[in-house]
């Protein structure tokens, strides 16, 4: 997958952006996207959807980091 990043132009299958999501289900980046806080893939083909690169790679940056407590830190 990581041939696929080098182009900001290019287009990651479903597959590929659950990859690149960090392993979400399918449902799960479907309701991200009715929710409006993950990008919406376009029609690449006749029977394709594709997800743009360059919009993965923005909503990766602007996701807010988690910070996990550890029993040390509780």
């Amino acid at each position: 997958m990581q041939d696929k990043l080098q182009s900001p132009d290019g287009f990651l299958n479903l597959e590929a952006t659950r990859e690149f999501a960090g392993g979400p289900g399918v449902s799960t980046i479907y309701k991200w996207m009715s929710e409006g806080t993950f990008p919406k893939p376009y029609p690449i083909g006749a029977n394709r959807r594709g997800w743009k690169v360059s919009e993965l790679i923005a909503w990766r940056d602007a996701l807010q980091p988690v910070e996990y407590r550890t029993k040390e830190t509780a």
